[in-house]
């Protein structure tokens, strides 16, 4: 059991990381393009990959994680600072995207389709709100980041 809990735990790394950087892939992509289409469209795709691999990819790796620690037959507990830090760089990952990624990404998909509606090019303000999304971006990599390496070194332990 240890084993395919490992594996689902890996593949819950896996579709996390894959989302977090398509999701950065495609946000650095819309800067870059001409029409509020392309940036639309650049956008969903961002949130798409979200919602379908980082997202998904989060839960599963969290419930695999606490899996394996209770499969661990007392190998691993709960308490150990490594554990309790991997998991509290996972509600701090939730609390970037909800608080600080969502709201921007929301007001830059509305603005982008305003402007595609109008017939109105790509302005300062939508390019302005995908860049203001940077830094959540940043911290929110760097969690991940965290997240593995208290998982790969397990410092403590």
């Amino acid at each position: 059991m240890y084993e395919l809990l490992l594996f689902i735990h890996l593949g819950g790394v896996l579709a996390l990381t894959a989302g977090v950087g398509a999701s950065l892939a495609c946000k650095s992509m819309a800067m870059r393009v001409g029409s509020p289409a392309a940036v639309l469209a650049l956008l969903e795709t961002a949130r798409s990959a979200v919602k379908r691999l980082a997202m998904p990819g989060s839960v599963v790796l969290l419930a695999a994680g606490v899996g394996l620690v209770l499969d661990s037959n007392g190998v691993y507990e709960l308490h150990e600072p490594w554990i309790l830090g991997a998991i509290a760089l996972w509600i701090a990952s939730g609390f970037v995207g909800v608080r600080m990624h969502a709201p921007r990404s929301r007001a830059a998909r509305e603005l982008a389709v305003a402007l595609d509606e109008r017939g109105e090019p790509v302005t300062g303000r939508l390019r302005a709100l995908i860049r203001e999304g940077r830094p959540a971006s940043l911290l929110d990599t760097a969690l991940l980041v965290g997240m593995v390496a208290l998982m790969v070194f397990k410092p403590g332990h």
